[in-house]
């Protein structure tokens, strides 16, 4: 077992998690076994993972706050037992909303002659001009899917992939 660390800073006293997925994909490959700020109230967290094998290259570690993501990091890590990754190895980015600020869960399947297509990235918008996104850019799983939180109402799917064409925008439905 290999027991490794991500340092980062955030509101000082707060209750956080944190999972590490593939960059671009969904799929939670470690959850934090604990998340700790050290020294008290001073805004600097440490994420501890325990894992088998260690964790080794590039992947988006993304903090929770509650059950909803409020930090994406990416993060580089060497493979090597009691590694801290220090907050200088990655880049913050907000994760708020990025799924969408609806209140429907939309999955979303991208197919390219009838087969799921992982690894397209996918965004929605409210006009077919594409200048008002709502939701993502978010990446599709193994399976294609990808799932958006949407309102009701007609929008925009955009869907860009480096080895398939698909057409830009499709309307889609939400209800």
């Amino acid at each position: 077992m290999a027991t490794q660390k991500i340092q980062f800073a955030y509101t000082s006293g707060q209750t956080l998690t944190a999972k590490v997925f593939a960059v671009g994909g969904d799929a939670v490959l470690h959850t934090s076994s604990s998340v700790a700020e050290l020294p008290a109230n001073s805004g600097l967290y440490k994420a501890t993972f325990t894992s088998s094998p260690a964790i080794d290259g590039k992947h988006r570690a993304v903090v929770f706050l509650a059950g909803q993501g409020v930090a994406s990091y990416e993060v580089k890590f060497t493979g090597t037992d009691t590694e801290i990754v220090q907050a200088g190895e990655f880049t913050n980015v907000d994760v708020s909303g990025l799924g969408g600020a609806g209140s429907i869960t939309y999955p979303l399947t991208v197919k390219s002659s009838g087969t799921p297509v992982a690894g397209v990235e996918c965004w929605v918008s409210t006009d077919s001009a594409g200048t008002n996104v709502v939701a993502g850019t978010l990446t599709t799983n193994d399976f294609g899917v990808v799932t958006f939180l949407l309102d009701a109402g007609t929008y925009y799917l955009w869907r860009d992939s480096t080895t398939h064409s698909f057409p830009k925008p499709t309307t889609i439905t939400v209800s």
